[in-house]
């Protein structure tokens, strides 16, 4: 008999106790920088509306509000929705399980963020890929995704194992990470003085989540899009780290495409954004 709970997770794991231990881990540093980077990838401005599927305490919606966005955030928790009316007001809130019909305020999105590895949490693969179809039901036609979560490859980089239990401390927080990497499933049991949550996620290789995004109704990938000349500027975050493999980000062909710097920008967190355009 499976040990496996019915559900990964219950709907207010990662409320107000869990939002405690992920800031103390620093998760959320950074968010006032990212909003505008975030706008820049899915190519809104001040006035268009985008919806961050998962918003937990609001840090990051609210972010995207003061960046002049008509910022709209949903969770399934009420607990998180509660507290994110309460500790950052401004964007409107919603309670909802994107698994479910889709209410008319949550569609028609110019843009839409899920941020902090918010995906992964259906019971089965098939629901992963009906929230995938969610997430494309809430854009307008052309409207644009931006993802932020581990693939099974970054994480055997971070975790330098393929398989087992990891033990770490970071800020005061303790870690226990099971992941199986053959079902791509991660435990983590967090502890923060009496604090304790346990938080379940399925992870995906990168072409896996890219092959979902495209059978839930978003274009083909970026490999598929630059090799037909398609995109007329790259916007790229590199981060500082040397994972020495991966999928290409550019795919693997004798046409040469010759770029100009737009604009870089350098933050806080090591991070460059560097825009280019395609010289025609």
């Amino acid at each position: 008999m499976s040990d496996q709970p019915p559900i990964l997770n219950e709907v207010d794991t990662y409320g107000p106790v869990y939002m405690r231990v992920a800031n103390q881990l620093g998760r959320y540093e950074g968010n006032e920088e990212e909003a505008p980077l975030a706008m820049d990838l899915l190519g809104v401005k001040a006035g268009d509306r985008v919806i961050d599927a998962g918003c937990g305490l609001g840090r990051f919606v609210a972010a995207l509000a003061d960046n002049g966005v008509d910022a709209v955030g949903v969770d399934i928790s009420e607990i998180a929705i509660a507290a994110a009316k309460r500790e950052y007001p401004g964007p409107a809130y919603y309670v909802a399980d994107l698994m479910q019909p889709l209410p008319p305020e949550l569609k028609g999105f110019d843009g839409l963020v899920s941020l902090s590895s918010s995906f992964g949490f259906g019971e089965t693969v098939a629901e992963d890929e009906a929230m995938m179809r969610a997430y494309h039901g809430m854009l307008r036609p052309g409207g644009k995704m931006a993802m932020e979560l581990s693939d099974l490859e970054r994480s055997r980089y971070r975790l330098k194992t393929d398989e087992g239990v990891v033990e770490r401390e970071t800020n005061g927080v303790k870690e226990t990470l099971d992941v199986d990497f053959t079902t791509g499933m991660l435990h983590v049991h967090y502890v923060f003085g009496d604090d304790v949550v346990d938080s379940r996620i399925r992870m995906y290789e990168a072409e896996d989540l890219e092959r979902m995004a495209v059978e839930a109704g978003f274009r083909a990938g970026r490999a598929e899009a630059a090799a037909s000349g398609l995109i007329d500027e790259y916007r790229a975050i590199v981060l500082p780290v040397l994972v020495g493999g991966g999928i290409p980000f550019f795919p693997r062909a004798e046409r040469r495409v010759d770029l100009e710097l737009v604009e870089s920008r350098t933050f806080n967190s090591k991070i460059v954004y560097l825009h280019h355009r395609v010289v025609r």
